[in-house]
């Protein structure tokens, strides 16, 4: 799980600070004009979270407010958000291979709301992934791997783009759109990844380590 969550913050952010570089290079906007892109994202993954959560309520009934969504549900919806947001970085890619302006801002709508749905089941998961009396040390861990997958995905694309752009390996086009298919990749691995997180593989996992810790301890 630990895995996943870099997986998926690599997928998702490792474009996140290069978007006023990459829209001024392709389609000669400002950065004024390019802070568009981030508010479209920004905006559609809440409304992708939001729109989520009240058809989740919905389906559930007066179930939603006694029972929790199950895990298999919540990995469902988890799986279909990350591949229609592999779907979104397509688009982005062509978008940048085309410079077409407007299937950027289509891209990033896509992007965002696919991400919000992602998201809002990736969050539910992970707060199930937990054993029972460590609650606040997994989310600890679940956190460090947030924080790990963030500042990497940072590296990445500036790495990404010193190698492939800067260096005139290929054009601005080019290069972009293949940063965002190495996105794409991110989020297959992130979705493949996924299938096999359960909390009773976690919980069993731990119940056995747990005697070998109290022999060091004592």
């Amino acid at each position: 799980f630990f895995v996943f969550i870099v997986f998926t913050f690599l997928g998702i952010f490792t474009q996140d600070l290069m978007q006023e570089v990459w829209a001024g290079d392709v389609f000669r906007l400002s950065v004024g004009e390019s802070t568009v892109f981030q508010q479209i994202f920004n905006g559609m993954v809440t409304v992708g979270m939001g729109m989520t959560a009240a058809l989740g309520a919905r389906a559930r009934g007066a179930k939603a407010r006694t029972e929790a969504l199950p895990m298999d549900d919540k990995k469902r919806i988890a799986t279909f958000g990350g591949w229609s947001a592999t779907l979104g970085f397509i688009m982005l890619a062509v978008a940048s291979l085309t410079a077409q302006v407007t299937l950027a801002h289509l891209a990033f709508a896509v992007v965002g709301f696919t991400v919000g749905v992602f998201t809002f089941a990736a969050v539910t998961v992970m707060s199930d992934m937990t054993v029972e009396g460590q609650t606040g040390a997994y989310l600890g861990l679940w956190s460090i791997a947030q924080a790990l997958g963030l500042g990497a995905s940072f590296i990445v694309g500036g790495v990404l783009r010193a190698a492939l752009v800067e260096t005139g390996l290929m054009s601005a086009p080019v290069g972009y759109a293949a940063i965002f298919g190495v996105e794409a990749v991110f989020m297959i691995g992130g979705v493949r990844l996924l299938r096999g997180v359960g909390v009773e593989g976690l919980r069993r996992d731990a119940h056995r380590f747990a005697p070998a810790k109290s022999a060091v301890a004592a």
